[in-house]
């Protein structure tokens, strides 16, 4: 991931952490696959979450925890980006399990089942 000449500064307090939550736009999503609700869930009468049915996205706004392997000048080298190469970064912080996750969260029944 290559960002910016002018926000590198912003990555020198990066090194050290394991993973980074990014931020991205999903700028190649057509108009047409921006719908709120996507194919039903397996195992499910009803439609899943569009969040959860990767076919459609009402927001373009993609959000992904990966691992950071390195970086070197303004170029992150990552592990498990969910976009495509050329995919506009909007926002990249530190992943820290105190605050990056929920505590003892709750799935729907059909999610259950899914995953």
């Amino acid at each position: 991931m290559r960002v910016a000449p002018e926000f590198a500064t912003g990555l020198e307090r990066l090194d050290g952490f394991s993973h980074v939550l990014i931020v991205c736009s999903m700028d190649q999503v057509p108009a047409e696959r921006r719908r709120a609700v996507g194919a039903p869930a397996p195992g499910s009468a009803g439609p899943a979450p569009s969040r959860c049915a990767p076919q459609n996205r009402p927001n373009p706004v993609g959000v992904s925890i990966v691992q950071l392997l390195g970086i070197t000048g303004n170029v992150l080298t990552v592990r498990g980006l969910d976009a495509v190469d050329g995919t506009p970064m909007l926002d990249i912080k530190p992943c820290c399990a105190r605050h990056d996750v929920a505590a003892d969260p709750v799935l729907s029944d059909w999610a259950q089942r899914l995953w």
